[in-house]
């Protein structure tokens, strides 16, 4: 089995990893109090709940779930555009 034959298998595991790795809320919340070492748990999700609860400050919670979406249908775009070539 060679590259090629698994590029759409490859090509949609990467995209369900991004997706996932975006998502990521529950491990720094919890592992590492939400911080770490000088910031280095934050995830996106979870600067989106401290933005949201903890400096009440929900316009930045909402602009930053704007460009988490933006970001992630980029993502998804370009898996489309990868796949629609092979079919």
């Amino acid at each position: 089995m060679t590259i090629p034959q698994t590029r759409l298998i490859l090509a949609l595991l990467a995209m369900l990893q991004i997706v996932a790795t975006m998502q990521l809320f529950i491990e720094p919340l919890i592992l590492a109090n939400g911080a770490g070492a000088e910031d280095s748990a934050t995830s996106v999700a979870y600067l989106i709940y401290q933005h949201g609860f903890f400096q009440n400050d929900l316009n930045g919670a909402a602009a930053l779930g704007v460009i988490m979406l933006v970001v992630l249908a980029g993502f998804s775009a370009v898996y489309v555009r990868l796949t629609a070539k092979q079919d």
